[in-house]
Protein backbone atom coordinates (compact mmCIF):
# COMPACT_ATOMS: atom_id res chain seq x y z
CA UNK A 1 0.00 0.00 0.00
CA UNK A 2 1.82 3.55 -1.10
CA UNK A 3 1.60 5.95 1.12
CA UNK A 4 2.77 9.01 -1.25
CA UNK A 5 2.44 9.29 -4.94
CA UNK A 6 5.30 11.45 -6.68
CA UNK A 7 3.93 12.73 -9.84
CA UNK A 8 5.88 14.01 -12.54
CA UNK A 9 4.44 17.20 -14.25
CA UNK A 10 5.18 17.92 -17.82
CA UNK A 11 4.31 14.98 -19.83
CA UNK A 12 2.77 12.90 -17.55
CA UNK A 13 0.31 14.91 -16.17
CA UNK A 14 0.27 18.08 -19.02
CA UNK A 15 -0.09 16.97 -22.40
CA UNK A 16 2.46 19.65 -23.92
CA UNK A 17 4.79 17.16 -25.83
CA UNK A 18 3.01 19.21 -29.46
CA UNK A 19 3.99 22.65 -27.61
CA UNK A 20 7.61 21.68 -27.06
CA UNK A 21 7.89 20.70 -30.58
CA UNK A 22 6.58 23.98 -31.83
CA UNK A 23 8.48 26.01 -29.65
CA UNK A 24 11.77 24.49 -30.43
CA UNK A 25 11.32 24.12 -34.22
CA UNK A 26 11.59 28.16 -35.20
CA UNK A 27 15.22 27.93 -33.21
CA UNK A 28 16.32 24.78 -35.60
CA UNK A 29 14.98 27.07 -38.66
CA UNK A 30 17.33 30.36 -37.50
CA UNK A 31 20.35 27.98 -37.27
CA UNK A 32 19.70 26.22 -40.20
CA UNK A 33 19.17 22.80 -38.42
CA UNK A 34 16.66 19.76 -39.02
CA UNK A 35 13.49 20.68 -37.93
CA UNK A 36 11.90 18.08 -35.70
CA UNK A 37 8.37 16.03 -35.36
CA UNK A 38 7.26 14.40 -33.12
CA UNK A 39 8.97 11.06 -33.98
CA UNK A 40 12.18 13.21 -34.34
CA UNK A 41 11.62 14.66 -30.95
CA UNK A 42 10.65 11.20 -28.78
CA UNK A 43 13.96 9.51 -30.24
CA UNK A 44 16.03 12.81 -28.90
CA UNK A 45 14.49 14.56 -26.63
CA UNK A 46 16.49 13.42 -22.89
CA UNK A 47 17.97 15.00 -19.75
CA UNK A 48 20.07 17.04 -18.94
CA UNK A 49 18.24 19.21 -21.82
CA UNK A 50 21.43 20.44 -22.76
CA UNK A 51 22.42 17.20 -24.57
CA UNK A 52 19.22 17.41 -26.26
CA UNK A 53 20.12 20.25 -27.89
CA UNK A 54 23.48 19.07 -29.03
CA UNK A 55 21.32 15.68 -30.30
CA UNK A 56 19.76 18.78 -32.63
CA UNK A 57 22.65 20.39 -34.17
CA UNK A 58 22.86 23.42 -32.12
CA UNK A 59 26.70 24.23 -31.44
CA UNK A 60 27.01 25.14 -27.90
CA UNK A 61 30.85 25.84 -28.08
CA UNK A 62 30.31 28.71 -29.85
CA UNK A 63 26.77 29.63 -28.45
CA UNK A 64 26.15 30.21 -25.35
CA UNK A 65 23.16 27.41 -24.16
CA UNK A 66 21.64 29.59 -22.06
CA UNK A 67 21.17 31.83 -25.05
CA UNK A 68 18.58 28.90 -26.99
CA UNK A 69 17.29 27.89 -23.69
CA UNK A 70 15.84 30.87 -22.84
CA UNK A 71 14.55 31.23 -26.31
CA UNK A 72 12.90 28.30 -26.36
CA UNK A 73 11.05 29.21 -23.04
CA UNK A 74 9.93 32.15 -24.31
CA UNK A 75 7.96 30.79 -26.94
CA UNK A 76 7.04 27.49 -24.77
CA UNK A 77 5.52 30.11 -22.11
CA UNK A 78 3.98 32.23 -24.66
CA UNK A 79 2.09 28.78 -26.32
CA UNK A 80 2.12 26.61 -22.98
CA UNK A 81 -1.95 27.30 -23.07
CA UNK A 82 -2.48 25.01 -25.76
CA UNK A 83 -2.00 22.59 -23.65
CA UNK A 84 -4.38 20.44 -21.61
CA UNK A 85 -4.15 17.95 -19.03
CA UNK A 86 -3.69 14.51 -20.20
CA UNK A 87 -7.35 12.44 -20.32
CA UNK A 88 -7.87 11.05 -16.86
CA UNK A 89 -5.52 13.50 -14.88
CA UNK A 90 -8.20 15.25 -12.65
CA UNK A 91 -10.60 12.13 -11.94
CA UNK A 92 -7.49 9.83 -10.94
CA UNK A 93 -5.84 12.54 -8.90
CA UNK A 94 -9.36 12.97 -7.39
CA UNK A 95 -9.21 8.92 -6.86
CA UNK A 96 -6.07 8.96 -4.74
CA UNK A 97 -6.60 11.87 -3.02
CA UNK A 98 -10.16 10.59 -1.36
CA UNK A 99 -8.28 7.47 -0.73
CA UNK A 100 -6.06 9.18 1.48
CA UNK A 101 -2.84 8.82 -0.21
CA UNK A 102 -0.47 12.31 -0.09
CA UNK A 103 0.29 13.07 -3.90
CA UNK A 104 3.37 15.64 -4.68
CA UNK A 105 4.54 17.06 -8.44
CA UNK A 106 7.81 17.00 -8.76
CA UNK A 107 9.30 18.37 -12.29
CA UNK A 108 12.00 19.64 -13.71
CA UNK A 109 10.68 22.88 -14.30
CA UNK A 110 11.16 26.18 -13.04
CA UNK A 111 9.14 26.60 -9.67
CA UNK A 112 7.25 29.41 -10.62
CA UNK A 113 6.51 28.15 -13.62
CA UNK A 114 5.34 25.15 -12.27
CA UNK A 115 3.36 26.69 -9.67
CA UNK A 116 0.84 28.99 -12.07
CA UNK A 117 0.55 26.25 -14.68
CA UNK A 118 -0.17 23.85 -12.03
CA UNK A 119 -2.84 26.39 -10.43
CA UNK A 120 -4.11 27.35 -13.91
CA UNK A 121 -4.63 23.32 -14.47
CA UNK A 122 -7.14 23.52 -11.20
CA UNK A 123 -4.63 21.15 -9.19
CA UNK A 124 -3.28 23.15 -6.07
CA UNK A 125 -6.10 22.10 -3.49
CA UNK A 126 -5.62 18.42 -5.07
CA UNK A 127 -1.64 18.38 -4.61
CA UNK A 128 0.07 18.11 -1.42
CA UNK A 129 3.08 19.59 -2.50
CA UNK A 130 5.12 21.24 -5.49
CA UNK A 131 8.42 20.66 -6.55
CA UNK A 132 10.46 22.33 -8.94
CA UNK A 133 13.69 23.76 -9.52
CA UNK A 134 15.69 27.44 -9.78
CA UNK A 135 15.80 28.07 -13.40
CA UNK A 136 14.86 27.16 -16.49
CA UNK A 137 17.77 25.18 -18.27
CA UNK A 138 16.34 21.54 -17.64
CA UNK A 139 19.05 20.16 -15.91
CA UNK A 140 17.22 17.76 -13.86
CA UNK A 141 15.01 17.05 -10.40
CA UNK A 142 17.23 14.40 -8.88
CA UNK A 143 18.26 16.71 -6.17
CA UNK A 144 14.58 18.16 -6.11
CA UNK A 145 13.70 14.43 -5.55
CA UNK A 146 15.94 13.77 -2.38
CA UNK A 147 15.08 16.90 -0.71
CA UNK A 148 11.60 15.84 -1.38
CA UNK A 149 12.10 12.72 0.66
CA UNK A 150 13.90 14.20 3.34
CA UNK A 151 11.38 16.95 4.08
CA UNK A 152 8.19 14.20 3.80
CA UNK A 153 9.88 11.35 5.90
CA UNK A 154 7.90 8.77 4.12
CA UNK A 155 9.89 5.72 3.23
CA UNK A 156 10.49 4.58 -0.01
CA UNK A 157 9.04 1.33 0.10
CA UNK A 158 5.65 3.57 0.20
CA UNK A 159 6.56 5.71 -2.36
CA UNK A 160 5.42 5.29 -6.12
CA UNK A 161 6.83 7.62 -8.70
CA UNK A 162 4.73 8.10 -12.08
CA UNK A 163 6.84 9.50 -15.01
CA UNK A 164 6.74 9.19 -18.60
CA UNK A 165 11.04 9.68 -19.72
CA UNK A 166 14.34 7.56 -18.42
CA UNK A 167 14.88 10.50 -15.97
CA UNK A 168 12.14 9.48 -14.05
CA UNK A 169 13.31 5.65 -13.92
CA UNK A 170 16.55 7.13 -12.59
CA UNK A 171 15.32 9.53 -10.11
CA UNK A 172 13.33 6.66 -8.80
CA UNK A 173 16.54 4.42 -8.65
CA UNK A 174 17.98 7.09 -6.52
CA UNK A 175 15.35 7.85 -3.89
CA UNK A 176 14.54 4.18 -3.99
CA UNK A 177 10.89 3.96 -4.79
CA UNK A 178 9.12 2.04 -7.54
CA UNK A 179 7.98 3.76 -10.82
CA UNK A 180 5.19 3.69 -13.35
CA UNK A 181 5.76 4.86 -16.77
CA UNK A 182 3.26 6.21 -19.30
CA UNK A 183 4.51 7.01 -22.24
CA UNK A 184 3.71 10.87 -23.06
CA UNK A 185 5.25 11.54 -26.53
CA UNK A 186 8.47 13.18 -25.06
CA UNK A 187 9.67 9.67 -25.29
CA UNK A 188 9.06 7.03 -27.54
CA UNK A 189 7.93 4.11 -25.99
CA UNK A 190 10.18 1.82 -27.63
CA UNK A 191 12.98 3.57 -25.72
CA UNK A 192 11.16 3.96 -22.77
CA UNK A 193 10.90 -0.29 -22.53
CA UNK A 194 14.40 -0.88 -23.51
CA UNK A 195 15.34 1.29 -20.38
CA UNK A 196 12.87 -0.29 -18.17
CA UNK A 197 14.07 -3.90 -18.65
CA UNK A 198 17.27 -2.92 -17.73
CA UNK A 199 15.88 -1.58 -14.26
CA UNK A 200 14.09 -2.98 -11.22
CA UNK A 201 10.78 -1.82 -10.06
CA UNK A 202 9.33 -0.23 -13.25
CA UNK A 203 6.22 -0.58 -14.71
CA UNK A 204 4.57 0.65 -17.98
CA UNK A 205 1.12 1.27 -18.69
CA UNK A 206 -0.95 2.83 -21.67
CA UNK A 207 -3.70 5.21 -19.37
CA UNK A 208 -4.02 6.76 -16.48
CA UNK A 209 -6.67 4.98 -16.10
CA UNK A 210 -4.48 2.01 -14.77
CA UNK A 211 -3.25 3.27 -11.95
CA UNK A 212 -5.95 2.74 -9.14
CA UNK A 213 -5.47 -0.93 -9.83
CA UNK A 214 -2.03 -1.05 -9.99
CA UNK A 215 -1.46 1.10 -6.82
CA UNK A 216 -3.71 -0.86 -4.34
Amino acid sequence: MYKLIIWDWNGTLLDDAHVCIGAMNPLLQHRNLQLINEERYAELFSFPVRDYYKLLGFDLINEDFAVPAMEFMHRYIGTIGEAGLREGSQEVIHYFRNAGISQLILSAMEQELLLRLVNNHGLSHLIDGIYGITDHFGEGKTEAALRLMKERRIGSENTVLIGDTIHDMEVAETIGCNCIILPSGHQSAKRLKQEAKKRKGIRMIAHLSELPEIIY
